[in-house]
């Protein structure tokens, strides 16, 4: 499985390349439909299945007034990630009050992780430890490959089902 989600996100890879100087005129949207939700989907995520994944929002227990998140991954209905999309041109995706804010829907979420990205670049944080360290980041789009196996690690849905077992013991 491993090595057919390699190969998707090398698929992925290239039609970013492929862009060019069309990267500018992607907002958010396209960003989380072409690129995002196909990662998801390569790292064994069932993008079509609301009991895993969940597009802009999940209201049971977060304040609307905080704003939604972009998408949440659900293992056996319980949070996992908590993901923030910024459209492929945002140039800063460290930016302070971005990290601040996806963290704190995260830690009210109860999830094991807080993700920004505009798949140019990806971090990954724990909200857990309360810091605005990441975990784990991409900063080009050719470290997809190069670090896939702890991409893996963190957001690949057979690496959360293992975490959640562990956690249930």
């Amino acid at each position: 499985m491993e090595d057919k989600a390699k190969s998707k996100i090398g698929e992925l890879e290239q039609r970013f390349r492929d862009l060019g100087g069309k990267r500018g005129f992607f907002t958010e949207q396209d960003t989380s439909t072409k690129f995002i939700m196909p990662l998801l989907e390569a790292l064994g995520w069932n993008i079509y299945d609301i009991n895993e994944v969940r597009e802009k929002g999940y209201l049971d227990s977060l304040d609307q007034k905080k704003g939604l998140p972009d998408c949440v991954l659900f293992i056996d209905n319980e949070p996992y990630a908590v993901i923030e999309i910024k459209p492929i041109r945002f140039g800063n995706i460290d930016k302070e009050l971005v990290v601040s804010k996806i963290l704190q829907k995260a830690q009210d979420l109860k999830a094991k992780y807080a993700v920004v990205t505009s798949f140019r670049k990806t971090k990954i944080y724990s909200p857990e430890t309360g810091s605005e360290q990441a975990n784990f980041f991409i900063e080009a789009i050719c470290e997809y490959e190069t670090k896939f196996e702890d991409l893996w690690k963190f957001l690949s849905k057979e690496s959360a089902r293992k975490a959640s077992t562990v956690k249930s013991r």
